[in-house]
């Protein structure tokens, strides 16, 4: 009788550290997933392609944060389709002159079951400071979309075009 309490104390303890150790692979995959998901953005960006929207859900929040001269900031949300405009009007000037951003100290968690956080610093071209990024995520079921973007900015006319 002793080796069968056993039995039901051991068995269920090793199917739980079995089941933490899945739930933690799993885990890994889905922010490794996200990671190649943003290492793929990056390179569509710096490549100025067409597909850059395609990453995006069709109801993505983009936010400028513009840091101002007295170093406070502001947060500005840009209209989806004026970002797509923005970014299609800029293309031939950026790859005239090589223009890239580098994303660093990239950090992923999970926020819920479809959300992910991914913050990290963004260096445009030969900027050495660089500044803040956060994306949000998400899992749509049919791949990773962006569903937020937010970059801080010293760029100040977005103050005056909200």
């Amino acid at each position: 009788m002793h080796r069968t309490i056993k039995k039901f104390l051991i068995v269920p303890a090793l199917m739980l550290c079995f089941a933490a150790v899945f739930a933690a692979k799993a885990f890994a995959a889905d922010v490794e997933e996200v990671k190649k998901f943003f290492n793929s953005f990056t390179s569509a960006l710096n490549s100025y392609s067409a597909d850059v929207p395609d990453y995006f859900t069709n109801d993505a929040k983009i936010y400028r944060v513009v840091i101002k001269k007295d170093g406070t900031k502001e947060s500005v949300q840009v209209p989806f389709d004026r970002y797509v405009s923005e970014l299609n009007k800029g293309k031939i000037g950026a790859k005239l002159v090589g223009y890239t951003n580098r994303f660093e100290n990239i950090s992923v968690t999970k926020s819920d079951a479809k959300n992910f956080k991914l913050t990290a610093k963004r260096f445009p071209m030969d900027d050495t400071k660089g500044t803040d990024v956060t994306y949000v995520i998400t899992d749509t079921g049919n791949g990773l979309k962006i569903k937020s973007e937010s970059w801080d900015t010293t760029v100040q006319k977005f103050l005056n075009e909200k």
